[in-house]
């Protein structure tokens, strides 16, 4: 699939022009392969042209400190102090005993939605708390790869008393 995208105002990170204004993206199977105001399709058939009039392509964003699995508690308990919070978030992940599968469902729940948002990466601080195991954190690498963002998984380790 050819998707080309034409008339973009695209934001770069490149010091020397920041915003480049009329380009033309060129993306075949996923990948950006031509940027500019004149590519050159050299035969190939695009599948769909979007025009980009008034919009703004940005590099992808990272989430650098994220805890996917929190996406199934968001909203239980809004306004509360940091240390009931953390207390009671796990108590429910612990009474809740997800299955591999359902990790690896919430966690790719939480990827997609990060995808829509413009978030092309992700570092998940995982917690290992009793009754989590490799094949759990296993089931968040598996969300990675099945919603396609790029994802790096940081156990977290804390002292036990």
């Amino acid at each position: 699939m050819t998707l080309l995208l034409h008339n973009a105002t695209l934001l770069t990170i490149e010091p020397r022009i920041r915003v480049r204004k009329g380009q033309q993206i060129l993306i075949h199977e996923g990948q950006m392969t031509q940027i500019g105001e004149h590519i050159q399709m050299q035969g190939q058939t695009i599948n769909e042209r979007l025009d980009c009039s008034g919009k703004i392509v940005i590099p992808g964003l990272v989430n650098a400190h994220s805890h996917l699995l929190e996406i199934l508690q968001r909203s239980f308990r809004d306004n509360v102090r940091k240390e009931t919070w953390i207390v009671k978030r796990q108590v429910t992940e612990e009474i809740a005993q997800l299955s591999t599968d359902e990790i690896r469902s919430a966690a790719a729940l939480a990827c997609g939605e990060m995808l829509k948002s413009g978030v092309t990466a992700v570092v998940d601080h995982f917690s290992l708390r009793s009754g989590i195991t490799t094949e759990n954190m296993i089931a968040v690498l598996g969300a990675f790869k099945q919603t396609g963002i790029r994802g790096i998984l940081a156990p977290s380790l804390r002292d036990q008393n």
